[in-house]
């Protein structure tokens, strides 16, 4: 199982990407911009606790600040 945990953080981490450029929200955070996710779920009508899931994962691993 050890050994599986890299490729599999990898997997998750590139989906997780993914799925922020898929919605627009990639660059925006990438490039450090201040955004209300609230704000861009109603927006964009996605489901706030995933996305706020999403992003608190790749900040985690120091994808996003």
């Amino acid at each position: 199982m050890k050994r599986a945990r890299s490729p599999l953080r990898g997997y998750v981490t590139t989906l997780c990407i993914w799925a922020l450029i898929d919605v627009g929200l990639w660059e925006p955070l990438a490039a450090g911009s201040s955004i209300s996710l609230l704000e861009f779920t109603e927006e964009k009508k996605l489901h706030a606790p995933t996305l706020r899931s999403v992003c608190r994962y790749l900040s985690r691993l120091k994808y996003l600040v």
